[in-house]
């Protein structure tokens, strides 16, 4: 008991110490401002913002707990990036005893689950699953995948076996197999990764529970496989709704449309890279990146010899099924819990991120761990060798971790390293623009928007052209921001951001002849109705339209209807700047005749 407890405070203190510096970092604008800069987040817990974290398409993805978990935050403590990245690193903490406990309550061997559970905690392809504040849905889902894991392990020992006696429980083995559902319904809330827990679950039917075999009565084996598939009917059912609702989710927006033109071979091939080269980064974990950028060509070679290794390992695993199973489920861990993230069905337009390796590479770390373990004990002499290279390596780990980690402080320095590493990267390229942008180096920040838009390959340009938009009309270019806007409305026509920005550009530059009321009314009209008149800051805009365009009463009747819904989302400033423009339009003065330059309802995702 003394060692299991040690051992749990060993890898809490460790991975706190190595993480406690995020709680000075800021908000990377990745895709932070998707989560933490929408109005029903600053607006904290109310009944729209609840209604919201329910049923919002965030980032391309469904996840309500996720989502709700930004609504308390920001309720409790504001608009805190300290306090966001803590809770990330609170919650990966957590579930790095929670591996153990689960590995041990699996395996009973307590020295190998907790270095299994120190490469988890302090691997370096996991700092951007822990730094990145919009990767909570990672350390959420993980936690709650992990309990989901524990309560099947306490089921599956509550069985009677052949040779052993169940394991007593505090509950029955019915309410552990309904806890263990229920958790996987709660993990798959934070992310869908977890679709693919069933499949988890029979590897370790077979090993360590070995549930996949039994023996009759007179002494013949019998298979349960079929069993073992029935009992888990539940989370089959759930994870295949879960494929399908997943898939609509990401095909209604646009992350599958702006991957459309890769072709299921560059999937394919994509694919068998990338489980090669994660395994590279796991044990030279190098020149990390966000994102990689997808490749112009693949060579075949590569692509050939990639599956050959992937063939050649899964082969040697199956061949050491009866000496060695551990690694057989170590390995089809690795390639099974993959596949939502690999690439075959495209999402984006990045080749890989290193935190779809967040639950994955706990099992080539389970397979090698007890592969070493093994050769312990049939080499005695070599022990204290490898108990030394084991340290040296977990060292090693955590300082490359610690590394890793001072790059995500900010969104410049981020990315700047992202660009060293992967020079012709057009994403990162267009991240550090924005990330510049925020730090007021708004020359440097075009300069890097350009390149991003003249380098794209795969992407559309829309995210490039909107965000050079901004930066544009923040420098007073009223006439190119709405250029930009224009194009990327071209590239994605019901884009309610594009259309309000748009429209604000049209009815309230300083520059004349950059304004076109009825134009702007047009635009703007469009993204409130898209919305339903629920977005007070999109209805700021027409009524500032309809103001440029003349429509003076129109102008009074929205800007009411605004401060009436701002005041009902708790937006407390919003509805005080409308106040003032109420009295601007009843007086038939405009919003350029009475502000000398443009704010307030420009949008940025």
């Amino acid at each position: 008991m003394r060692s299991k407890v040690f051992i749990c405070l060993l890898l809490a203190g460790v991975t706190l110490a190595i993480y406690w510096p995020a709680r000075h970092f800021t908000f990377v604008y990745y895709d932070d401002p998707y989560f933490l800069q929408a109005p029903q987040v600053e607006a904290g817990i109310s009944p729209e913002g609840i209604d919201w974290a329910t049923k919002a398409i965030v980032a391309s993805n469904w996840h309500p707990i996720t989502t709700f978990s930004f609504l308390l935050m920001h309720e409790f403590l504001g608009s805190n990036p300290g306090a966001e990245h803590l809770v990330n690193v609170l919650f990966h903490t957590a579930n790095v005893v929670l591996l153990f406990l689960v590995l041990l309550q699996l395996t009973g061997a307590t020295w190998r689950s907790g270095i299994v559970a120190a490469i988890f905690a302090w691997h370096p392809l996991h700092v951007e699953s822990v730094a990145w504040i919009s990767e909570r849905k990672d350390v959420l889902f993980t936690f709650f995948m992990l309990l989901s894991l524990w309560c099947y392990t306490l089921y599956a020992q509550a069985e009677p076996r052949p040779t052993k006696s169940a394991k007593p429980g505090l509950l029955s083995q019915h309410a552990y197999y309904n806890l263990a559902f229920l958790f996987f319904i709660l993990s798959f809330l934070c992310k869908a990764t977890v679709v693919t827990l069933p499949f988890l679950l029979l590897l370790l039917d077979y090993w360590p529970l070995q549930r996949a075999a039994k023996r009759s009565e007179d002494g013949r084996l019998r298979s349960t496989v079929r069993s073992l598939l029935f009992e888990k009917w539940r989370f089959f059912a759930a994870s295949a709704f879960l494929c399908v609702l997943t898939y609509w989710f990401h095909k209604t927006t646009a992350d599958i449309h702006l991957a459309g033109e890769f072709t299921i071979g560059n999937r394919i091939e994509n694919a068998l890279l990338s489980y090669v080269n994660y395994l590279g980064k796991f044990f030279w974990p190098v020149n990390l990146a966000i994102p990689y950028p997808y490749p112009q060509s693949f060579d075949v070679v590569q692509v050939l010899l990639a599956t050959l290794l992937l063939l050649a390992i899964s082969a040697f695993c199956i061949l050491q099924l009866s000496r060695r199973p551990y690694l057989a489920v170590g390995w089809f861990w690795y390639l099974v819990s993959m596949l939502p993230v690999i690439g075959l069905v495209q999402i984006g337009t990045q080749a890989m991120d290193d935190r779809h390796t967040y639950i994955s590479l706990i099992g080539p770390s389970l397979s090698l761990v007890w592969l070493v373990g093994e050769w312990m004990r049939n080499h005695p002499l070599w022990k204290y060798l490898a108990l030394s290279a084991t340290a040296v390596t977990m060292a090693v780990c955590a300082f490359l971790t610690e590394m890793q980690l001072q790059l995500w402080k900010d969104t410049a320095t981020l990315f700047s390293h992202t660009l060293a590493v992967t020079p012709e990267n057009p994403i990162a390229e267009e991240v550090l623009a924005l990330g510049l942008q925020q730090e007021g180096l708004l020359h440097q920040a075009a300069v890097h928007y350009r390149i991003a838009i003249s380098s794209h390959q795969y992407s559309d340009h829309f995210m490039s052209n909107f965000r050079m938009a901004g930066l544009m009309k923040s420098m007073g270019y009223d006439r190119e921001a709405e250029a930009r806007l224009e194009a990327a409305l071209k590239i994605i026509p019901n884009s309610t951001d594009a259309m309000n920005n748009l429209a604000w550009s049209l009815a309230t530059a300083p520059d004349a002849k950059a304004r076109n009321g009825a134009r702007a009314a047009q635009w703007a009209e469009r993204a409130c109705d898209l919305t339903h008149y629920e977005n007070p800051v999109f209805m700021t805009t027409l009524a500032a339209a309809y103001a440029e365009a003349g429509r003076f009463d129109d102008a009074v009747d929205m800007t009411q209807k605004t401060i009436a819904l701002a005041n009902q989302y708790g937006l407390d400033a919003l509805a005080e700047s409308n106040q003032e423009l109420l009295q601007t339009y009843s007086a038939h003065q405009t919003y350029a005749q009475t502000h000398s330059a443009p704010q307030g309802a420009v949008q940025s995702p």
